[in-house]
């Protein structure tokens, strides 16, 4: 309790994340603040007055940590990418599924956005975020930047958010003429910058609106230099710091499993940049690949890349030829402390040559969740090996050329990515698990969307590029008024005739009869 209350001492009064940790040095707990110093000591404020979940959490605590960033909703992303990545057990204990949100935009004739808890896989989805008030408090302040609708009914005219100036006014204005196309590509163009800033790129389109308004006021277009001017306003009002990059200001050396990852390996310094690479298809077809950067520990989705493959049904080639393409001289400067590969010994050998010798190369296995590491691709020497084989808390194997370290071994599973591994495990290295884990399956996830995108746009594509006479113009004009293949199958064919003319509508209701 003397090393409780001399933390507390020294909690700061600026927002942040903070994580609460039981006698074996294992979060139990990860929050949010406006104000570390307040929020923080709150909990061991008149405990009797608090719930027995809350209670209960209380009694566990042994120590704090916490991260300082320079806003609320600042903390309120780094919160969602902490609590999936350790996925703490109070965290599930004291809140439901209610409390998770997603924000996402739904792509219809005329976009809207909205916020569900439980996201349609069709859909671009942000999140999760864990306090549904801050998500709400920041959407409100950016629809002032960005106005925007929130359901799929345009309002009636006139309506009192137009007049403040919170829709894009497409609801005023007569379809279809050149205003309203104007208009709705201006939306259109509005929403690609939220996302952006729901994606932690607020920098970006800072810099975006500057060069923006400077231009127009160059221009002596005063109007649109100062619509762009009181954008930036409103945006400083979130005062956003773009967190998931290599420019963050996060104090890594509190971050325990980075630390446990250096000494693992022998780094000498904490890893501030770690990739992951996957392959997803479908017995061959469509095979695409994914990388993720986690800088500093946390995921940096503006720079994750997507790659299409060329080799098909064989795994191992694929991923060869991805990781090639990522140290190719012509893509990418960047260099990465660490590589992870989604896969074990086989796939490690296959990309041997392929990443540079100075680069630390992992594979986990999916079957135990066991770290596979070549011999010639680490840093760990005898003196290393000996100290690793020496703890309890890690299994070590050797075959052939690689290490095999278990990092769990009183857990198992028998199924692949798995989030939670099986049976009670003390280990202090719970947290270099799920960090590797969080990594590995984000890289499994963002594979799979990719995937799913290239089938079905390959699908839509396909089944059109079959007749003959109907071009890259005609398919673009059918679905964007369709909207799917089905719906223009169950069109007739006046309506089709109409948009594209009868030479071709009779090509069309031919070959789908």
């Amino acid at each position: 309790m003397n090393k409780l209350k001399e933390k507390l001492k020294l909690l700061p009064v600026s927002a942040g994340v903070y994580f609460h940790k039981d006698l074996n040095g294992n979060i139990i707990y990860i929050g949010k603040a406006a104000n570390l110093k307040n929020r923080v000591r709150s909990y061991f404020q008149s405990v009797q007055l608090k719930d027995t979940k809350t209670q209960a959490l209380v009694k566990d605590i042994d120590d704090i940590e916490w991260i300082e960033v320079d806003s609320e909703i600042d903390a309120l992303f780094l919160e969602s990418e902490m609590i999936k990545r350790y996925k703490p057990r109070y965290n599930i204990l004291l809140r439901d599924d209610k409390n998770v949100s997603y924000v996402c935009i739904k792509q219809l004739e005329i976009p809207f956005i909205t916020i569900t808890r439980l996201p349609d896989g069709e859909v671009e989805c942000y999140g999760p975020f864990y306090s549904i008030t801050s998500i709400r408090k920041a959407l409100k302040i950016l629809r002032k930047a960005f106005p925007y609708y929130d359901s799929p009914n345009l309002p009636r005219k006139n309506n009192l958010d137009s007049q403040l100036g919170l829709t894009p006014n497409l609801e005023n204005l007569e379809k279809n003429t050149e205003i309203y196309n104007k208009t709705l590509k201006k939306y259109k163009d509005n929403l690609k910058k939220i996302a952006k800033y729901l994606k932690g790129q607020g920098r970006d389109i800072y810099k975006e609106i500057e060069l923006e308004m400077v231009d127009f006021a160059n221009n002596y277009n005063f109007e649109l230099a100062i619509q762009r001017r009181n954008q930036l306003n409103i945006l400083k009002e979130l005062n956003k710091q773009v967190l998931f990059s290599q420019d963050e200001r996060l104090d890594i050396s509190k971050d325990e499993a980075l630390a446990q990852l250096s000494a693992l390996f022998g780094l000498g310094k904490v890893p501030r940049t770690i990739e992951c690479y996957d392959i997803s298809h479908i017995s061959g077809s469509d095979t695409v690949g994914s990388m993720v950067v986690f800088s500093n520990g946390v995921s940096d989705r503006k720079r994750y890349r997507k790659f299409k493959l060329i080799n098909k049904n064989n795994d191992f080639e694929s991923m060869k030829e991805l990781v090639l393409r990522r140290f190719s001289s012509s893509y990418i400067n960047t260099t990465p402390d660490i590589v992870i590969i989604d896969g074990g010994m086989n796939q490690l050998e296959i990309v041997f040559n392929a990443i540079p010798k100075n680069i630390i190369t992992i594979g986990i296995a999916k079957r135990n969740e066991e770290i596979i590491i070549h011999k010639l691709k680490s840093n760990i020497d005898q003196e290393i090996l000996d100290d690793i084989k020496k703890n309890k808390d890690i299994k070590v194997t050797i075959d052939k050329d690689f290490y095999i370290i278990n990092l769990h071994p009183k857990q198992k599973h028998n199924y692949g990515h798995a989030k939670n591994l099986l049976g009670d495990n003390n280990s202090k290295y719970n947290d270099l698990t799920k960090l590797i884990q969080r990594i590995r399956d984000e890289s499994h996830r963002f594979a799979i969307n990719y995937h799913r995108q290239i089938r079905t746009k390959s699908q839509i594509r396909n089944e059109l590029e079959d007749i003959d006479g109907i071009g890259t113009k005609t398919r673009r004009i059918l679905l964007k008024y369709f909207k799917s293949i089905s719906k223009i199958k169950d069109s007739s064919f006046e309506e089709v005739a109409q948009i594209i003319g009868k030479d071709k509508a009779r090509k069309i209701k031919n070959h789908f009869k």
